[in-house]
């Protein structure tokens, strides 16, 4: 019974991305926190909820979540999601701003949702943010040189 719960406010998480709810976040606890491991920043309550969203939504207008896997395990449920859409607005990160490119990503994503009697109380997000600047053509070339054999005395 607790894992229904779980996957249901989960359910709502995903429809809420993936059809770009604005408002009613009754699936979020007030005490809900969302981390964002790849830069350390936090946000908290239902209004963080929807600036975390918002920033994203900002870049990627036409962005959504497609579950790769999950696994539930009571209040808890751990997904692999493919993050797609096209870069089409200024994406703010902890390092920065990165102007809109027009092109589309496709980025793994790994986040933990942790919920209690059917509503987020947390959802903790992980990503590789080179792979992200790398799909939006922002990653310097790093290019080696040729090998050239050591010698050792």
């Amino acid at each position: 019974m607790a894992q229904d719960r779980a996957m249901d406010a989960v359910q709502a998480h995903f429809e809420h991305v993936n059809w770009r709810a604005t408002v009613g976040v009754c699936h979020v606890d007030d005490a809900f926190v969302w981390t964002c491991h790849v830069d350390g920043r936090t946000y908290a309550g239902p209004d963080g909820y929807a600036t975390y969203l918002d920033n994203w939504r900002r870049a990627f207008p036409d962005c959504w979540y497609e579950v790769q896997s999950f696994a539930v395990a009571g209040p808890v449920v751990i997904c692999q999601l493919m993050l797609r859409g096209a870069h089409r607005g200024l994406l703010e990160t902890a390092f920065g701003l990165i102007a809109a490119t027009g092109k589309p990503v496709d980025l793994p994503v790994c986040e933990i949702y942790r919920t209690c009697e059917g509503r987020l109380i947390a959802i903790e997000s992980y990503f590789d943010l080179a792979t992200l600047v790398r799909q939006l053509g922002r990653c310097p070339e790093y290019r080696l040189q040729p090998l050239q054999m050591l010698l050792m005395n």
